[in-house]
C-alpha cells in the first residue's frame, strides 16, 4: 500500500501524537503568560488613572497635618484624624502599586 510496516505506521502516529501533546502544553503555558501580562497591564493603567489624584489628596492632607502640628497642644485630636486619613490613602496607593 504505502510501503510502511505496521510498526512504522504506529511509530509515525506516536510521533504525531507526541508533537500534538507538546503543542497543546505550549499553548496552555502561553495562555497563562498572556493572562499574567494582561493583569500587570491592567494594574498599571489603574495606577495611572487613580495615582495622580491620590497623590494630590495626600499632599492636601499633609499640608493640613503640618498646620495642625504648628499648634500641637490644641490639635492632638485633629492630628490623629488626619493621620487616619493619610493611612487610608497610603493603603489605597499601595494596593494600586501592587502591594498587599
Amino acid at each position: 500500500m504505502n510501503g510502511l510496516t505496521p510498526l512504522e505506521s504506529f511509530l509515525k502516529l506516536q510521533i504525531v501524537s507526541l508533537i500534538a501533546d507538546i503543542l497543546s502544553i505550549s499553548g496552555f503555558v502561553l495562555t497563562v503568560w498572556v493572562l499574567l501580562e494582561t493583569r500587570k497591564l491592567r494594574s498599571l493603567y489603574v495606577l495611572k488613572a487613580r495615582g495622580p489624584s491620590l497623590i494630590r489628596d495626600l499632599q492636601k492632607l499633609v499640608t493640613k497635618l503640618s498646620g495642625y502640628l504648628n499648634n500641637y497642644p490644641n490639635s492632638v485630636a485633629k492630628i490623629a484624624q488626619e493621620l487616619g486619613k493619610i493611612q487610608i490613602k497610603f493603603k489605597s496607593l499601595e494596593a494600586k502599586l501592587g502591594g498587599t
